[in-house]
């Protein structure tokens, strides 16, 4: 009785967590409120297979949602080497939630023994935590958000607040203008880098058969929202990378008990399935619905005995998890 009472009480919060950040996120359109951001760039071996990297980018999803944050999206391109080009750009309530969140994708985060970044199919990664100048939502990040683009600059170490707060309004004015769904930009004092980070909307109908090279292909030749910054001529820039939203992440309830990540292009390419080792509540998947993965407790919010962090991530912790 007590454990269907804790079940109960667990999934009532669940609503009621997933009703406000719903709201929420209906509510917030225009600019946003977000002071802090974190992004990471990953080149990815050919030791993770795209049919592995679902289930395993859905287990970190669970293990690594963090306090404040608002979203994040994962982009995915095809490198060189047949490498994949993946990491993450994330928005945060905070900058002291997004440095945090650095520290702890960079030194606290251990699977198997394993620290994230030193994962045998990750051959290099460009972490960092930023500050928000500015983030406006044009449409839904939940569904219209399907195409990022990522420009940066080194820029020199003096303080460019003011001048990034002045030119925000003139930046997402041209977004909008030329029918991008959201933009971003962030600045690292600590690095002395600049970033814009940019959505579009698909252009053709989804294809299950075939990655949708023609809306990546339309934002790659749209002019660079960069060029506000063309008479910046000490900048050095050292990024402009077109890749696809390959899964989006919502606020986490513990249990997962919350909104599910969301993936704008499974198919084709592979997406989660009952029989990949992983339960995953916020998906319906439950020892009813799939045995094969869930335990009889899975989705409580109580690692049980029988549940750990690689078959019931929902539930149980990592020991520096920002959410017990």
């Amino acid at each position: 009785m007590k454990k269907q009472l804790r079940s109960f009480a667990f999934a009532l919060l669940a609503v009621i967590v997933l009703c406000f950040y719903s709201i929420q996120a209906d509510a917030i359109a225009g600019d946003l409120p977000h002071q802090g951001a974190f992004t990471c760039e990953l080149t990815v071996g050919t030791e993770l297979s795209l049919s592995q990297a679902a289930s395993d980018i859905e287990r970190d999803r669970m293990l690594m949602s963090h306090q404040g944050m608002r979203q994040k999206m994962l982009p995915i391109a095809f490198g060189p080497n047949n490498t994949l080009l993946m990491g993450g750009r994330y928005l945060f309530d905070t900058e002291e939630q997004a440095e945090d969140y650095e520290d702890f994708v960079l030194h606290r985060y251990v699977l198997n023994d394993v620290q994230f970044v030193d994962r045998v199919y990750f051959k290099d990664h460009d972490c960092r935590h930023w500050k928000t100048i500015g983030a406006h939502d044009f449409a839904d990040f939940r569904t219209n958000q399907v195409v990022m683009r990522t420009e940066r600059w080194q820029v020199p170490n003096t303080n460019w607040t003011q001048l990034l707060t002045q030119r925000w309004p003139e930046i997402r004015d041209a977004a909008g203008s030329c029918g991008l769904t959201s933009v971003w930009l962030l600045y690292s004092r600590r690095d002395n880098f600049v970033q814009l980070v940019y959505y579009a909307d698909r252009i053709v109908p989804p294809n299950p058969n075939m990655p949708d090279f023609a809306s990546l292909g339309a934002l790659a030749n749209k002019p660079p929202l960069g060029k506000n910054f063309a008479d910046q001529t000490s900048w050095q820039q050292d990024m402009d990378k077109t890749q696809w939203v390959f899964t989006i992440w919502q606020p986490f309830v513990l249990g997962d008990l919350g909104a599910p990540s969301i993936s704008p292009y499974s198919p084709p390419f592979p997406s989660l399935t009952c029989g990949d080792g992983l339960c995953v509540p916020s998906r319906g998947e439950s020892f009813d619905s799939c045995a094969a993965d869930c335990s009889t407790q899975c989705g409580d919010a109580v690692c049980e005995l029988g549940e750990d962090v690689l078959s019931c991530p929902g539930d149980c912790r990592v020991p520096s998890s920002p959410i017990q």
